[in-house]
């Protein structure tokens, strides 16, 4: 077994083996239909997305793909206000009919190595119902345990959704500034993933959206120059994601929302991704209880982080 470090995209042969070993993982979309992720033929181009120092771990034998993890050295906003460098960790994949436990290892253990010559803190983000969780391969064999941090809901809403009333709200397109001061004044108290080039993952025009009482914003983008979804007809997923949502009244995070699923009818998106910390989901499904939405819950999982803090999580980056 070889483990490959991939900063930019692999050579033809690999990437092809690459896009082999994604199609065998299929999701579940409803009954009788599944998905399988796609990602560009440059691998790595998501993550660097994510952080422009990242890394795709890749387990090969024979020719064949048959394990990847990847990483990304990424800025959170602290609780306090304070702006800090971590490693996310994610896409963690491991061929079925192989030694499981070998290339787990071998493959955390590489991801392991890359982190500690970065700082003491990591995360990533586990949807429930996945095989392998990250304390089942952590916490041993000089691998730190990772622990449950935080829990999340992560909301698929099909479109096109009820009517919205847009002019509650600011549209910012390229005004950056303004929205990432609105989110660093709503994500107090809580970790947020911020940063990042969403240029190098999102195919239509990325939109700042700002409540106009400044109580609610968010990012509206996708992922489709990266990574694309596919059913098992064989047709793409077209869907977009509510990115960096950060809010301190419902009401107006739920009006947001509102808009950018009436936005993103209008790009020609078919449903809609947001994650909602856990305490907050039962208040927006309540509000929305007559819009056609899949609920996935998901886990934070992560080293040098409290517990006690909810998360601005982007699922543009799951």
């Amino acid at each position: 077994m070889r483990v490959h470090e991939l900063k930019s995209a692999p050579d033809t042969e690999l990437s092809r083996a690459l896009k082999r070993f994604e199609q065998q993982f299929a999701y579940p979309l409803g009954i009788g239909r599944c998905f399988h992720i796609q990602h560009h033929t440059d691998y790595p181009r998501f993550f660097r997305a994510i952080g422009d120092d990242a890394m795709c771990f890749v387990a090969e034998s024979g020719a064949r793909v048959i394990g990847v993890i990847s990483v990304a050295h990424r800025k959170i906003l602290m609780p306090n206000g304070e702006i800090k460098q971590t490693a996310y960790i994610g896409d963690l994949k491991i061929d079925p009919a192989s030694n499981r436990g070998r290339i787990l290892i071998k493959l955390a253990q590489a991801a392991e190595r890359w982190v500690k010559k970065r700082g003491t803190t990591a995360f990533g983000v586990v949807m429930d119902g996945t095989s392998a969780i990250p304390p089942q391969y952590t916490g041993r064999l000089g691998i730190p345990l990772f622990q449950e941090i935080a829990k999340i809901k992560v909301l698929q809403v099909t479109l096109p959704a009820p009517t919205a009333n847009t002019q509650n709200l600011i549209k910012h397109q390229s005004d950056v500034e303004i929205a990432s001061v609105c989110l660093g004044r709503l994500s107090l108290g809580s970790y947020a993933c911020i940063g990042g080039d969403s240029d190098l993952r999102s195919d239509m025009e990325t939109m700042w959206l700002t409540a106009s009482n400044e109580q609610a914003c968010a990012m509206l983008e996708d992922t489709r120059k990266a990574k694309r979804l596919i059913t098992n007809d064989g047709n793409e997923m077209c869907n977009a994601h509510l990115s960096y949502f950060a809010f301190k009244d419902l009401r107006s995070g739920v009006e947001l929302l509102k808009v950018a699923c009436h936005l993103a009818t209008k790009t020609r998106h078919s449903g809609l991704f947001v994650a909602i910390a856990e305490s907050d989901a039962n208040h927006f499904l309540q509000e929305l209880k007559d819009w056609n939405i899949i609920v996935a819950p998901a886990t934070v999982f992560g080293i040098g982080f409290e517990k006690k803090f909810s998360w601005v999580i982007n699922t543009a980056e799951i």
